[in-house]
């Protein structure tokens, strides 16, 4: 059957269309969408590296912020003593006494306390409010640091090993003395940097020959549980172990009787002898 001109033009058209359909069916199309889906991907790739870059950026600022403010904390807590040792510092207050010729008669030790700042201390709040957060932040890190290999995992750093707070351990002291020797105990007290603060003194006339003053006042010492542990010397123990003994000392041991020798024995017969 011989097709016409007009039918063969139609018969191509519609080949034409059906191999534009097909095309566009089974290749533009899936290549399209294939294309969308790939610049999809590729935003949010770009967005993924922009906000990398955001958090990297960031990450060395908190960085920044976080040496810094270590750096602050561990300058600010040198003062401090590193823990409050209270039967240490009582020798330690009384060395101080005797150091500068005291006579003391009365030590009053209060219990250990926590000390809340005043806004005049509003310098080192960080060092109160905040040294939780940033110390457990930074033995984290040195624990990620030194973390154990072949499966190990490092123990978890609990709010139980940070002490977030200043503890205070004050001494009432009554002693005689005169006021060249209080000065002198203050400047001693003051040329050691720590945070030790005499208050309350109050001072009386004994003798207005030799100056001689009863004396009557407090000492403060202020510890931390600082970042980093040391061996704070005021708070170590001084004084020599005394030996152990049920004897009470302020009873007279009776005096043992000499046992009776031979010669005692014949003196005392020739003495009984007519």
């Amino acid at each position: 059957m011989k097709l016409s001109k007009r039918e063969v033009i139609m018969l191509t058209l519609l080949l034409i269309i059906a191999l534009v359909f097909i095309e566009y069916r089974f290749i533009l199309k899936p290549g399209l969408e294939t294309f969308k889906k790939l610049q999809t991907e590729e935003n949010d790739l770009i967005n993924t590296i922009d906000n990398i870059n955001f958090d990297l950026t960031v990450a060395k600022a908190m960085e920044k912020t976080r040496d810094e403010n270590l750096t602050e904390i561990v300058d600010l807590s040198v003062p401090f003593l590193d823990g409050v040792a209270p039967d240490a510092l009582l020798v330690f207050t009384h060395a101080m006494l005797q150091k500068h010729g005291f006579n003391p008669s009365i030590y009053g030790p209060s219990p250990l306390q926590s000390q809340l700042l005043t806004t005049d201390e509003a310098t080192i709040t960080r060092l109160t409010y905040r040294i939780k957060e940033i110390a457990v932040e930074y033995q984290a890190l040195h624990k990620e640091a030194g973390e154990p290999t072949g499966g190990e995992t490092a123990p978890a750093v609990t709010d139980k090993e940070i002490i977030d707070e200043v503890e205070r351990y004050s001494v009432q002291v009554v002693a005689t003395g005169t006021f060249a020797q209080i000065k002198e105990l203050l400047d001693d007290f003051d040329s050691l940097n720590r945070t030790i603060i005499i208050n309350s003194i109050y001072m009386t006339p004994v003798d207005t020959i030799t100056g001689l003053l009863d004396i009557e006042f407090w000492v403060n010492y202020y510890g931390i549980e600082k970042l980093e542990p040391s061996d704070d010397p005021l708070n170590k123990w001084t004084r020599e172990s005394q030996p152990v003994s049920t004897a009470d000392p302020y009873v007279a041991l009776p005096t043992p009787t000499p046992a009776p020798t031979e010669e005692t024995a014949e003196t005392t017969a020739e003495t009984a002898a007519p």
